[in-house]
Protein backbone atom coordinates (compact mmCIF):
# COMPACT_ATOMS: atom_id res chain seq x y z
CA UNK A 1 0.00 0.00 0.00
CA UNK A 2 1.27 3.50 -0.91
CA UNK A 3 1.02 6.53 1.36
CA UNK A 4 0.60 9.96 -0.30
CA UNK A 5 2.06 13.38 1.65
CA UNK A 6 1.80 16.83 0.94
CA UNK A 7 5.65 18.04 1.67
CA UNK A 8 7.00 20.87 0.93
CA UNK A 9 10.51 21.06 -0.77
CA UNK A 10 12.56 24.61 -1.45
CA UNK A 11 8.96 26.46 0.01
CA UNK A 12 6.94 24.76 -2.61
CA UNK A 13 4.06 22.36 -2.06
CA UNK A 14 4.18 18.64 -3.54
CA UNK A 15 3.34 15.23 -2.83
CA UNK A 16 5.13 11.55 -2.97
CA UNK A 17 3.59 8.45 -2.54
CA UNK A 18 6.04 5.74 -1.24
CA UNK A 19 5.60 2.27 1.13
CA UNK A 20 5.20 3.62 4.83
CA UNK A 21 8.38 1.58 5.53
CA UNK A 22 9.75 4.05 3.23
CA UNK A 23 8.56 6.86 5.37
CA UNK A 24 9.53 5.46 8.67
CA UNK A 25 12.81 5.71 6.88
CA UNK A 26 12.99 8.87 5.81
CA UNK A 27 11.34 10.20 8.78
CA UNK A 28 14.17 8.34 10.93
CA UNK A 29 16.73 9.56 8.78
CA UNK A 30 15.63 13.33 9.08
CA UNK A 31 15.77 12.58 13.05
CA UNK A 32 19.15 11.68 13.23
CA UNK A 33 20.30 14.42 11.06
CA UNK A 34 18.44 16.92 13.06
CA UNK A 35 16.16 18.15 9.95
CA UNK A 36 13.16 18.18 9.11
CA UNK A 37 11.58 15.80 6.32
CA UNK A 38 10.85 19.01 4.14
CA UNK A 39 14.30 20.13 4.39
CA UNK A 40 15.85 16.31 3.81
CA UNK A 41 13.66 16.61 0.42
CA UNK A 42 14.77 19.89 -0.56
CA UNK A 43 18.29 18.86 0.03
CA UNK A 44 18.11 15.62 -1.87
CA UNK A 45 16.22 18.10 -4.77
CA UNK A 46 19.15 19.81 -4.91
CA UNK A 47 21.42 16.87 -6.20
CA UNK A 48 19.00 14.61 -7.95
CA UNK A 49 19.53 15.56 -11.57
CA UNK A 50 17.05 14.11 -13.48
CA UNK A 51 15.49 11.32 -11.57
CA UNK A 52 11.95 12.01 -10.08
CA UNK A 53 11.96 13.14 -6.23
CA UNK A 54 10.38 9.95 -4.85
CA UNK A 55 13.01 7.81 -6.78
CA UNK A 56 15.89 10.16 -5.56
CA UNK A 57 14.58 9.85 -2.07
CA UNK A 58 14.37 6.01 -1.74
CA UNK A 59 17.63 5.53 -3.76
CA UNK A 60 19.08 8.13 -1.12
CA UNK A 61 17.59 6.07 2.03
CA UNK A 62 18.99 2.63 0.96
CA UNK A 63 22.53 4.46 0.55
CA UNK A 64 22.11 6.35 3.82
CA UNK A 65 21.51 2.62 5.70
CA UNK A 66 24.17 1.48 3.45
CA UNK A 67 26.77 3.75 4.43
CA UNK A 68 25.95 2.77 7.96
CA UNK A 69 26.01 -0.13 7.68
CA UNK A 70 29.09 0.16 6.37
CA UNK A 71 30.46 2.40 9.39
CA UNK A 72 29.61 -0.56 11.93
CA UNK A 73 31.56 -3.31 9.36
CA UNK A 74 35.06 -0.85 10.27
CA UNK A 75 34.49 -2.17 13.44
CA UNK A 76 33.47 -5.85 13.02
CA UNK A 77 30.50 -5.26 14.46
CA UNK A 78 27.89 -6.78 11.51
CA UNK A 79 30.45 -9.32 10.07
CA UNK A 80 30.20 -10.61 13.60
CA UNK A 81 26.85 -11.25 13.46
CA UNK A 82 26.62 -12.84 9.89
CA UNK A 83 29.64 -15.09 11.25
CA UNK A 84 27.26 -16.28 14.35
CA UNK A 85 24.26 -16.91 12.67
CA UNK A 86 23.47 -20.82 11.76
CA UNK A 87 23.90 -22.02 8.18
CA UNK A 88 20.86 -20.93 6.40
CA UNK A 89 19.67 -18.44 9.12
CA UNK A 90 18.69 -14.75 7.76
CA UNK A 91 18.36 -11.49 9.66
CA UNK A 92 14.49 -10.38 9.78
Amino acid sequence: MLICRNVKVDGRRTSLRMEPELWDAAVDIAQRRALSVNDLLTEIDQTRGDANLTGALRVYIIGYYRRLVRGLDCYGLTRAVEHAMPVGATIQ
